[in-house]
């Protein structure tokens, strides 16, 4: 039995094609697209290309998910419907997923090779487990122990009013609030980044060299390699 599965955030579309019997799985081709503006029925059809057979489809999505339904958060596309979905990409049962739901389970159901402890705490296994992640925008997730594993909720906490605790951060706030209301995510995310960027050298460090970080096509991480290489302002970042 054919599955796709994708991660669908609001700079890149990761598509892979797994091969399962329901207890062993391969995984026979995985891709990276540009979200991009088109919407995901094109990039599911350039990535299968004469591949027709696939049963289920599963799509972790950047924004909320209710009733199958999802309007991504920071990408234009229109809402995604599953049931469309299924019509359009004759595929016979598709599902949609907040993107950190799947992240969570992928943290508390599997032995995660990748995980990495920063600091040693003591594990409560009657306690929920936060999931916070930042990308294009911050994505926030919780898991409750079930019986003897354990459920994920989503959360759309990433557009939780930012709330400064120092002077520095009270006038980020100040400065960024000139367009619009400042949730987290509009501090603690990739674009987040260029914002800080900004207003560093706008009201902090205007005799700085600000270099051409802000015109290279994903300036944020060309601001975090600057501050790899050095770069004062992208240290200050």
């Amino acid at each position: 039995m054919l599955v796709l599965a994708g991660d669908i955030g609001g700079t890149n579309t990761r598509l892979c094609l797994v091969e399962t019997d329901g207890k062993n799985e391969s995984t026979l081709r995985e891709e990276i697209y540009p979200s991009g503006n088109e919407g995901l029925v094109p990039l599911v059809r350039q990535f299968l290309g004469d591949e027709c057979n696939v049963y289920k489809a599963c799509f972790a999505l950047a924004g909320p998910v209710l009733n199958n339904k999802c309007k991504i958060t920071n990408l234009p596309w229109p809402e995604l419907d599953a049931a469309q979905l299924q019509e359009e990409l004759n595929i016979a049962k598709v599902s949609l997923i907040n993107d950190f739901v799947a992240i969570g389970y992928n943290i508390v159901l599997e032995k995660n090779k990748s995980l990495v402890t920063l600091q040693e705490g003591e594990f409560l296994p009657d306690a929920p487990i936060a999931i916070i992640g930042a990308g294009t925008g911050l994505g926030k997730a919780f898991a409750v122990p079930e019986g003897d594993s354990y459920r994920v909720f989503p959360t759309e906490g990433g557009h939780e009013s930012f709330a400064p605790d120092n002077l520095l951060a009270q006038e980020l706030l100040a400065y960024l609030r000139a367009d619009g209301k400042v949730d987290v995510e509009r501090v603690v995310s990739g674009p987040g980044i260029v914002d800080i960027f900004r207003f560093l050298q706008d009201r902090k460090f205007a005799s700085e060299d600000a270099g051409d970080f802000l015109s290279q096509p994903d300036p944020g991480a060309a601001i975090a390699k600057g501050a790899a290489a050095g770069h004062f302002l992208c240290q200050q970042t």
